[in-house]
């Protein structure tokens, strides 16, 4: 599980944390954001397969109460 090492690392280091690998769905994202604390998130994964938009997840984000840029 991943939120642990970015929780982790944000305590230890204080420095930006992008989380890379591994997110699979808007919730994912979501909880690393949150729980893991990263600052930054990859999504490629999601955007080839096509199984998520770009506007989907930011909506996703967003309606969980995140600041997401919509444009």
């Amino acid at each position: 599980d991943a939120l642990p090492i970015c929780q982790r690392q944000f305590v230890a280091f204080f420095r930006s944390i992008i989380a890379s690998g591994g997110g699979g769905t808007p919730e994912h994202l979501y909880d690393v954001l949150t729980e893991g604390k990263a600052d930054a998130a990859l999504v490629a994964s999601m955007l080839h397969y096509d199984e998520y938009s770009i506007d989907e997840i930011k909506d996703y984000l967003i309606g969980r109460g995140l600041k997401i840029r919509k444009a």
